[in-house]
């Protein structure tokens, strides 16, 4: 330990001072004919270095990242509304914004991750890193009109919008397809999405050969995930049987928080090829985690009087369905990592990676609101989908995807 400690520092000073430059003899172990050989002679020509056993005492690492989660239900039908929509028209162009929601660049996205880690030994064979991503996907929102323009059929019955029933004396849904009914529209609102990872991790070599190594890893993770989802509908009333004038105003919305902690185990596995190295890097983390899921919902009614009613229920949302929902589970997280990468002279490495992390079960805001309209809300003498059954907080699989380019400094 003391002495790996005493030859970094002796490199670094030596290097920083510059006094190669002015005449002073490097030490032996730093003469240019002990190298790197993966580096090659012609790195080290008049600059001091180590040898392979001296260079590598910690490693600093910077990366921009692009991601993309998996989609949402209401991305999903939204793809599938969108292949069978006229380009022309302005449904397809709403569709077309939501769809640009899911994908990996653009979208008011940013993404970075910074890591780091130190050699305990001489033969480089123990050390410990660190690690820290963080992606967040900014405000976003679509809006669709029930205005005489074309509704894809994958979403003409599943989306609603508020009437007032004189009959019923409350708010009664139909599906945006009933033309003419009303006059307005549906807005979907995606709020902030943020993803936090923290890792903590050992690492050991078990496998040593010419050209490749492999270290097993052990440490402690981190995830949160943070996102929200709210639909606003303003509609004014145009039939006769829904008192023409009618002001209503419907909002639904979703938060859901989720944290897991847990115990990482894995293994990394690189390959140097000249000053190449492609690397590997398999993980399994046993989580715990913990979630809060709130949906709260209201509607708004102004009559031609000018009087108002508010109801606590939303477009999709009841009163019953609404309140914060908790929840707790033990996963399994897998995760793959690949990244190739290139020494830039004798201290840097230009890389770039992908990786997949898969969540069995986790709640996001927009899971938590079904689309459709329950037969018992369904203003009479019309036709919709009902919604799906949900079991709150509602759990779904989630699949993040990765792609990054950074750069790295070793000593």
């Amino acid at each position: 330990m003391q002495r790996i400690r005493l030859s970094c520092l002796v490199g670094l000073l030596f290097s920083a001072t510059g006094l190669h430059a002015q005449g002073v003899p490097a030490p032996e172990w730093m003469a240019p004919e002990n190298c790197d050989p993966i580096i090659g002679p012609a790195a080290c020509d008049g600059v001091p270095c180590a040898p392979a056993t001296h260079d590598e005492c910690f490693w600093i690492r910077g990366e921009v990242v692009a991601f993309l989660f998996a989609p949402t239900s209401v991305l999903q039908s939204a793809k599938s509304a969108a292949a069978n929509s006229d380009p022309d028209t302005a449904a397809a162009s709403s569709l077309s914004k939501l769809i640009r929601l899911d994908k990996p660049l653009g979208g008011n996205r940013s993404g970075f991750r910074v890591s780091g880690g130190l050699w305990l030994d001489d033969d480089r064979t123990a050390g410990l890193e660190a690690g820290y991503t963080r992606l967040n996907r900014g405000e976003n929102a679509v809006t669709f009109n029930p205005d005489g323009k074309a509704v894809p059929v994958e979403f003409s019955r599943r989306i609603a919008l508020p009437v007032f029933s004189n009959v019923l004396n409350r708010p009664v849904f139909i599906p945006i397809s009933l033309r003419g009914a009303v006059t307005g529209d549906a807005r979907f609102e995606y709020g902030e999405r943020d993803y936090q990872d923290f890792q903590l991790l050992g690492r050991m070599r078990v496998y040593q050969g010419d050209a490749s190594r492999v270290d097993a890893l052990v440490g402690y993770r981190r995830f949160t995930f943070d996102d929200a989802f709210r639909t606003q509908s303003n509609v004014t009333a145009v039939f006769a049987r829904f008192l023409p004038g009618t002001r209503l105003s419907s909002t639904d919305a979703a938060t859901a928080e989720n944290t897991l902690d847990g115990v990482t185990l894995g293994f990394d596995w690189e390959l140097d090829y000249g000053p190449w190295r492609l690397s590997a890097r398999p993980k399994a983390s046993v989580m715990y985690l913990r979630t809060e899921v709130v949906r709260s919902a209201s509607t708004t009614v102004t009559f031609t009087d000018g009087n108002t009613r508010v109801f606590p229920e939303g477009t999709y949302t009841t009163a019953a369905d609404a309140g914060t929902f908790e929840d707790s589970a033990w996963s399994v997280v897998p995760e793959l990592d690949l990244q190739v990468s290139r020494s830039l002279g004798r201290n840097w490495r230009v890389f770039g990676g992908t990786s997949l992390v898969y969540f069995p079960n986790i709640p996001r805001a927009s899971n938590q609101i079904s689309l459709g309209i329950p037969p018992a809300r369904r203003a009479a003498g019309t036709t919709a989908d009902a919604p799906a059954p949900k079991t709150l907080p509602s759990q779904n699989p989630l699949l993040l995807s990765t792609f990054s380019l950074g750069l790295e400094f070793r000593y």
